[in-house]
């Protein structure tokens, strides 16, 4: 009998059939039974089936019921998992000492975290204003940003400027009121060099400044009928405008919460007001610098 027919007659008696069937169904189970471990950030540890690992989520199949659904896990909430043939994944943070079967940890993908946290637009508003006119004054800002880094914005400044020294100049013919007020705006464009989505960022650029108001213009009148003097106090229009250059601070304890510190320096170019330096009137700011500064408190969306 040659040594296949041999063969053959031997794997036809029963007890050689039950041995292979057996060593077959034990295979299967193993094969069914095999499983990983996978170990949580919070201390959980669960016997799992592996099915899929992404940049984001991990899916498996609970080890009691592979027949089951597919369970997600956020890979950020998963340490590591032990894979059935002992060789161990990290995710995230790889620990200093890992055994020769671990894999090297992926890399997550980087995001732009800024970008999520810090909005466009910064509304805020200056209980602190200083301008020519005087150094109270009342505010509100308006800033729009251009990019995703925040590095150039529109810039537009509402100011109030209130002037109120009432009554309390002596023109050499008598006390005169120069109580007054005028409206402020310095539109413009910001550049922050570094971006302005950080908690502390600093910001410069230029911008128009135009002033418009009224103020008191006194003018003293001779009455040959008595002979004596008098002055006349009347409100003129008054408007300015010129160039000017502003530095700021930006602070922002949350992504949300804005302070701001600014201060602007320019020259006037057109202006109406030359006469008023005519028969006491001392309030001439056409040959003086353009000036303001602010402390704001805002919102950024």
């Amino acid at each position: 009998m040659d040594f296949a027919t041999k063969t053959t007659t031997l794997f036809k008696t029963p007890f050689v059939k039950k041995a292979f069937l057996s060593a077959l169904t034990v295979l299967s189970l193993n094969a069914a039974f095999a499983q990983d471990t996978l170990y949580k950030r919070n201390g959980e540890m669960q016997q799992v089936k592996v099915t899929e690992v992404n940049s984001r989520t991990i899916s498996f199949k609970k080890a009691e019921n592979l027949n089951g659904p597919t369970y997600v896990v956020d890979r950020a909430d998963v340490e590591k998992i032990k894979y059935e043939s002992g060789s161990i994944e990290y995710f995230n943070e790889a620990p200093a000492a890992r055994g020769p079967h671990a894999r090297a940890p992926r890399a997550l993908p980087m995001h732009d975290h800024n970008q999520k946290q810090y909005g466009k637009n910064i509304l805020s508003f200056a209980p602190v204003q200083m301008t020519n006119t005087s150094v109270t004054g009342l505010g509100v800002h308006f800033e729009h940003m251009f990019d995703k880094k925040g590095m150039f914005a529109l810039y537009i400044p509402l100011v109030w400027s209130i002037n109120t020294n009432d009554n309390s100049y002596y023109n050499g013919y008598g006390y005169q009121n120069q109580s007054y007020s005028m409206f402020w705006t310095y539109p413009g464009l910001k550049i922050y060099p570094a971006g302005s989505n950080h908690k502390v960022c600093y910001g410069v650029g230029p911008s128009i400044a135009i002033g418009a108001g009224t103020r008191p213009y006194t003018t003293v009148n001779y009455d040959p009928n008595t002979g004596n003097s008098y002055s006349v106090t009347t409100n003129k229009d008054v408007f300015q405008m010129g160039i000017m250059v502003n530095n700021s601070l930006n602070i922002q304890p949350t992504p949300h919460l804005y302070l701001g510190v600014e201060m602007g320096l320019g020259i006037p170019y057109i202006h109406n007001n030359d006469d008023n330096n005519y028969n006491g009137n001392n309030y001439n700011y056409s040959d003086v610098p353009l000036v303001q500064f602010n402390f704001k408190i805002g919102y950024r969306f």
